[in-house]
């Protein structure tokens, strides 16, 4: 219905939305006669998180409608990331990238749900769930939309820069040697989605990460050097061309990495890589070996 009569029913999203907020609480809380969760209850409440979804998606022209929105949504999507509701959180990611992304400047009440995503995306890197993409998304929102306030705001006590560059961190170490017994393909396509969130975090704050970029570099050289020695592997399956295909993503994902160091601060980045000449020498013999591989414009432009 929402779809269809968009133009009708977007001036009454407010009420809907308060309507939608009851009834996915009425829901959420039902229980089976054995006390868990009722599994037919918990499916009307994720669709009444999609109906949610779909009228933020629906107001996109309504700057004025979004505004009043956003109390309603932010308690929603707060409550759903910051209680680990996990029946409900990918419907509160996409409910977050609609109201980051719709509004011309970011909302001030959104500011609470950046945290509380970072941590998602932190548990789920250390516990293999997935999704990871998508949780990328409102988060480099926030970043790209008001990079001053990200550098500056903090969660639990912890700079949302901190929580980037352990998020980092650990997505560079996972896979490694083995390491949490994660699949490569796996462990790769989430290694991909945090460097997104670190990359623009380069970007748009030059200058201001000298005193990661020691650490940081220290993971990125080791998975980058991994990434180029999987490349090598011969294709004798499809499972090995999947592999491959993964590697080779990775290993531009990587790169773009070297780039927005070598942008936040170029100096820094470069005396880190020159204490280790061994190491630079075959970094930068990748850089130079994938620039055919750089496709995308968002890649084109970092280089």
């Amino acid at each position: 219905i929402v779809e269809t009569f968009t133009e009708e029913i977007v001036p009454m999203a407010i009420p809907m939305v308060e309507s939608l907020m009851a009834a996915f609480k009425t829901y959420s809380e039902m229980t089976g006669t054995d006390g868990e969760s009722d599994d037919d209850a918990a499916f009307s409440a994720s669709q009444t998180l999609d109906t949610i979804a779909l009228l933020v998606e629906a107001a996109q022209e309504r700057q004025d409608i979004l505004t009043a929105m956003e109390p309603h949504v932010t308690t929603l999507c707060f409550g759903i990331l910051e209680n680990d509701r996990e029946d409900y959180i990918d419907n509160a990611v996409e409910i977050l990238s609609f109201m980051t992304y719709y509004p011309n400047t970011l909302l001030p009440n959104m500011w609470a749900t950046c945290g509380p995503l970072l941590r998602q995306m932190k548990l789920r890197i250390q516990t293999d769930f997935e999704y990871l993409d998508q949780i990328a998304g409102p988060i480099v929102s926030f970043i790209t939309k008001d990079p001053a306030t990200f550098v500056a705001a903090s969660y639990k006590n912890i700079g949302l820069v901190d929580w980037v560059v352990e998020i980092a961190s650990l997505a560079l170490q996972k896979g490694m040697g083995g390491n949490n017994g994660s699949d490569s393909g796996d462990s790769d396509a989430e290694c991909r989605a945090c460097m997104t969130v670190l990359n623009t975090l380069l970007v748009e704050v030059p200058g201001a990460m000298q005193a990661y970029l020691p650490h940081l570099l220290e993971h990125f050289s080791n998975r980058l050097l991994g990434a180029a020695d999987v490349r090598q592997m011969p294709v004798v399956s499809a499972d090995g061309l999947d592999k491959q295909r993964e590697s080779v993503s990775l290993r531009v994902k990587l790169c773009e990495t070297l780039c927005a160091c070598l942008f936040n601060d170029t100096a820094t980045t470069l005396g880190v890589l020159a204490s280790a000449p061994g190491i630079s020498e075959r970094v930068f013999q990748i850089l130079f070996a994938s620039l055919g591989d750089f496709k995308r414009p968002s890649e084109k432009r970092l280089l």
